[in-house]
């Protein structure tokens, strides 16, 4: 199952959409949810958080069992700084999918944007038990054990993460932060060019690399 973003350090990328969707057929007189989420994805990448925001309300609202759609809203609310809303999203939607993985994620990757990192650790290696080479929590899990002050540990899960998604902006981009606040500026700069070379990198790495030149 893919869980969706990563968070970073030094920011949020976003490596795609959650898989397993159901599609929900046309509200009353409205777009479907999944109409809905497509554009409020397209509203995202133009930088049009309102209208994004508004539309996977709606799909919320119309597709209140599906895990995915209540994932994708509050994500948005999170990352529009809505952190208590998305938290109730998160909770009404695991009520209604007990045990989903994509919601449990979704409540880690909340916790590290609150700079929970232990209690985002704990959910993190709860989904680890079940999905123990997933990429995305294994990068995720770095950002909490960095949060947490365990560097090296840290390091070790955006290896592990590494091994199985060599590609990887995120883990690459976390790992190289990581190593620059242990102070090796070396393998920091090593691990930064080669989030760079990846196609999902974005702006804000070559940022990263910049600082330590």
């Amino acid at each position: 199952m893919k869980l969706g973003s990563v968070p970073v350090l030094l920011g949020l990328l976003a490596l795609g959409a959650c898989a397993n969707s159901q599609a929900s057929p046309p509200a009353a007189g409205g777009l479907s949810a999944d109409a809905r989420l497509n554009i409020a994805a397209a509203a995202q990448a133009s930088g049009d958080s309102t209208t994004a925001l508004t539309l996977l309300a709606g799909a919320a609202q119309s597709a209140p069992q599906r895990a995915d759609v209540q994932q994708s809203y509050a994500r948005a609310l999170a990352d529009t700084g809505q952190t208590q809303r998305a938290a109730g999203v998160l909770e009404a939607a695991l009520r209604a999918n007990p045990g989903d993985h994509r919601l449990t994620y979704e409540q880690a990757r909340l916790q590290l944007l609150t700079g929970d990192g232990a209690g985002a650790l704990a959910l993190l290696n709860a989904l680890l038990q079940v999905e123990p080479r997933d990429p995305v929590a294994l990068t995720a899990r770095g950002v909490a054990l960095d949060l947490t002050g365990d560097s090296t540990a840290a390091q070790d899960s955006y290896r592990q993460a590494l091994a199985v998604a060599p590609n990887s902006a995120a883990a690459h981009n976390n790992l190289a932060i990581s190593l620059l606040l242990q102070g090796n500026r070396a393998e920091s700069r090593t691990e930064l060019e080669r989030a760079r070379a990846q196609q999902s990198a974005p702006a804000r790495v070559s940022n990263n690399l910049a600082f330590l030149q």
